[in-house]
């Protein structure tokens, strides 16, 4: 789960201080978000790419490889020298970051029993929740402060440290299954998984339409500060952590269709609610 952390606040980061890497890089803030959009494009086409590539690899090393990968990256992204070195390196963060979640949720499926799978697979994902709910917050009031460079160089000594407890604790000499590119396509014609990667496309591209620019937004309409942003962020991933929580408890007895109608329902409900 902190390696998860140390994942989403990489993939995250730019939303908690695009005015700060705007106004440090001579950038405007489009072109600042571009560094999430650009990032989700290589997250996309390099998640069954990487799959396939590192199916074989013994896990411990693969997922503290990652880590550290992350690390680095973060490291250089506090001393790049302009808006286009900063691209490079995140698109490179990206393309090798994209392996630590899915690679964590399956190895964790190896070293618990059957039954407590689904709830095992939760809580792993309870990292991207925490990382909006503390990270981002924290992203933006170190960002508000000391600017981009420390931040970056934070979410490295995090990454560090998370690298280390993953290879003291995580037992070695596990393997998945082989990953075939015939299992792409099989997916692809397979009706059920269409339309479950077509509603969480949907979901999540309307949440981070919003979400990316949610700083300068909230910043523009209602004058809030970076600390008001920062607690916006951190209800926002507190809520996504109590929500995860409860599918924690009732995945592993509900199944993972009943739990996903139950969060589906209360999604719409909360947006007639808003309305």
């Amino acid at each position: 789960m902190l390696g998860n952390i140390v994942t989403g606040c990489s993939v995250l980061a730019p939303a908690g201080m695009l005015t700060e890497l705007s106004s440090g890089l001579g950038v405007t803030i489009h072109t600042a978000g571009l560094l999430i959009t650009f990032g989700a494009i290589v997250l996309c086409v390099g998640s069954p790419l990487t799959a396939w590539l590192t199916s074989r690899f013994e896990r411990r090393a693969l997922l503290t490889a990652t880590l550290l990968v992350l690390t680095l990256t973060n490291a250089a992204s506090a001393f790049a020298p302009d808006y286009d070195s900063l691209l490079i390196i995140r698109l490179v963060m990206l393309a090798v970051g994209v392996l630590y979640t899915p690679q964590a949720a399956g190895t964790a499926a190896l070293i618990v029993p059957v039954e407590k799978r689904g709830s095992t697979i939760a809580y792993i994902f309870l990292g991207w929740s925490l990382a909006a709910a503390i990270g981002l917050p924290l992203i933006t009031f170190i960002a508000s402060r000391y600017g981009f460079r420390v931040t970056y160089g934070a979410i490295a000594l995090t990454g560090l440290a998370s690298s280390l407890l993953l290879w003291w604790r995580l037992p070695g000499g596990l393997h998945g299954a082989p990953v075939d590119l015939r299992t792409w396509a099989d997916l692809g014609r397979n009706p059920t998984v269409i339309l479950l990667l077509s509603i969480t496309t949907l979901q999540m591209s309307g949440q981070f339409v919003v979400f990316t620019f949610m700083g300068p937004l909230l910043g523009k309409l209602t004058g809030a500060n970076a600390d008001a942003v920062g607690i916006v962020f951190a209800l926002y991933g507190i809520f996504g952590f109590v929500g995860i929580a409860i599918a924690t408890r009732i995945v592993d007895s509900w199944g993972a269709w009943r739990t996903s109608v139950l969060f589906t329902v209360l999604l719409f409900a909360g947006v007639a609610a808003g309305r």
